[in-house]
This record gives structure tokens, sequence and C-alpha cells, in this order.
């Protein structure tokens, strides 16, 4: 994945026949063997976080709508540029879902995200331990290519 990441002329926002990157593939199909997949994805500044599927889903909302809150809390902490109040078909947020599903922890989280968004990425990021993954692979990128 890391070779396929770092050559360049890689479309990594390419979307099949439903809208679906990459991106949203590996966040739609997240059972936890995925996760290294997801924070290289996350490091690369072609990735667009906000890409909608066919549902104008962006994958903030589709993690969201369907329970997967630990993915939903690596790409908030990510700084990604998240658009908060995108809205999916049925016109709900992230937001919208969060409250609906009675999440209450991502409901915080996002009211938060949207007072403090430097703040709480980094609050986040310390919790979830991305700091020390993204300063270790950076470090390889430089060993690799130097």
């Amino acid at each position: 994945m890391k070779l396929l990441l770092a050559d360049g002329r890689i479309d990594v926002n390419k979307a099949d026949a439903k809208h679906t990157t990459p991106f949203f593939s590996v966040c739609s199909s997240f059972k936890g063997t995925y996760l290294e997949v997801l924070k290289l994805l996350l490091i690369d500044e072609r990735v667009d976080v906000n890409l909608t599927n066919e549902d104008e889903e962006t994958p903030l909302i589709y993690l969201i709508h369907w329970g997967n809150l630990q993915v939903a809390q690596y790409i908030i902490a990510s700084g990604k540029g998240l658009i908060l109040g995108a809205k999916d078909i049925h016109k709900k947020t992230a937001m919208d879902w969060a409250q609906k599903k009675k999440y209450k922890s991502i409901v915080e989280l996002l009211k938060s995200l949207e007072k403090n968004p430097s703040e709480t990425r980094s609050k986040l990021s310390k919790e979830l331990g991305i700091i020390n993954f993204y300063l270790m692979f950076d470090f390889m990128i430089l060993f690799y290519f130097y």
C-alpha cells in the first residue's frame, strides 16, 4: 500500500460507479484489520475525505450513521479539513446522525470540534496514539527515498 500511495500517477480519489473512493471503501468495510491502511490514506495529502457516495454521504456521515465510531474518531483526529455541515440525501449531517443514534461521545466530540478544532484534534490524536504513528511514517518515508 505504501508503494502504491508513493506513486504519484495513482488517482487516490478515483470513484467507482457508486461514487465509492478507495478511502470510502476502507471506511465502509472496516473490521479492525484495515486500521493501518486507513492511517496511510489519512496522511496522504491527495486523499479527499469529503467525497460522497451515491447517497451523498461523506465517509464521516456514513461511519456515524452505521455506528463505526472508532474510525470516525480517526478521521476527525486527522485534521483533513472535514466539512461538518455536509448533508446526505436525507438532509442529515454527521451531527444529526450522531444525535439521532444517541452517540453522546460523538456529539460531544463534534461540538468540541466546531468550537476549537485544533485543540480537539490534538487531544483526540493523543488519545488514539496517532501522533507517534505519523512521526514514525514520516521518518520511514524520508529514510526510504533518501
